[in-house]
Parts: structure tokens; sequence; C-alpha cells
């Protein structure tokens, strides 16, 4: 299992839905509760800051719903979805969702949904302490830890490191979502 619990988000429109959530969130063994939101701009400015591990998210919300949302994450954390609505199931799983509650959710069913993403989050694999960039003909093998910094030119990536700098022709917004933002910060007008 995990040494640390997974931060969780829980995100529902309905405040009670979300209230009872995440309660369960708290009395679970192995989670920790960031934050419960009826909103799922703030929803989405949380996750950006990259410390969500697992949200709870509701299908049907104002403004953006679920999936929009999750086409929005772009997988930067693991989603199980608490809903009302059973035919949206088939669909949630375009986005790699690890269960499918549907509402009124009861603690024994939310239970098997965590434990679950539990065991599939404890088994995943950690980052790659490298990259490999092909620049020209050759296959550079760059240790994350040698990135000084990287730097977008329109349709190029420069890999700035202490000894050389590598070029490889693709743009910054492609490169930058291979990078965990917990090690790579992004400043400038790409932020």
């Amino acid at each position: 299992m995990h040494d640390k619990p997974l931060n969780c988000l829980v995100v529902d429109d309905e405040p009670l839905a979300a209230r009872l959530i995440a309660r369960y969130v708290e009395r679970t063994p192995g989670l920790r509760l960031l934050h419960a939101t009826t909103d799922s701009m703030q929803a989405l400015s949380l996750i950006h800051e990259g410390e969500v591990s697992l949200a709870f998210l509701d299908i049907q919300m104002p403004g953006i719903n679920g999936f929009e949302l999750m086409q929005l994450l772009r997988r930067q954390c693991a989603v199980i979805i608490v809903t009302a609505y059973p035919q949206y199931a088939l669909q949630s799983y375009e986005y790699e969702v690890l269960d499918y509650l549907v509402k009124p959710v009861g603690y024994e069913r939310f239970q098997q949904a965590t434990e679950r993403a539990l065991l599939r989050l404890s088994t995943a694999p950690t980052v790659m302490p490298f990259i490999f960039i092909k620049s020209g003909q050759k296959l550079i093998r760059l240790l994350l830890k040698d990135i000084l910094y990287i730097e977008g030119m329109r349709d190029y990536t420069a890999f700035h490191t202490q000894g050389v700098n590598i070029f490889r022709a693709i743009d910054y917004v492609t490169w930058k979502r291979c990078f965990p933002k917990r090690l790579f910060a992004s400043t400038g007008r790409t932020s």
C-alpha cells in the first residue's frame, strides 16, 4: 500500500453530496481530504497545482461538466466518478476512470472503489529518472536531474544541461505534458 495517504479532491455541485463523499474520504485509511468543492473551475485549478492524487468527480455540473473537466485534466490525477446518472458509465471509461459510483453511494461501495484505487495507484510505475531525446540521428539519454531548464522556441525545444544543449524539433507544450509537475515548474508566456 501507500506509505503516504492519497490526496483527494471531491467535486460535486450538490453541497450535500460533496460533504458526504468528503466524510467518507476522511474516515477511510489511506486517503486524505485536500478539499471538497462545488465549483468545477476551482477543482481544475486545484488539480493543476499538482497535489491531487485522486478526484471524486460528478458528471452533471454547471459550467464545466465532469467529462470536460477530465479532458482538461489530461490524466493529471486518478478519477472515480460519483454521479446520479448510470447512463454515462460506459463513456466514462474512455477517460480511464478507476470506478463509477451511482448515487446514493453507501460507505461499503465507496470502500470497494477506494480499495481498488489504492491498490492500482500503489502499483503505478514511478517516474523514470531519465528521458531519451532524439537529436539528429542520435538517441541521447538525459538524466532529469541534469536538466537545468527547458526552453520552448516555436517548433523546437532546447534542453539545457551543465555541459550540453540539446535541440529537438517538437513544441514545448508537448514536452511539458511529459514531465512531472513536482520536478519542473513552468515560467513565462507558456506557463
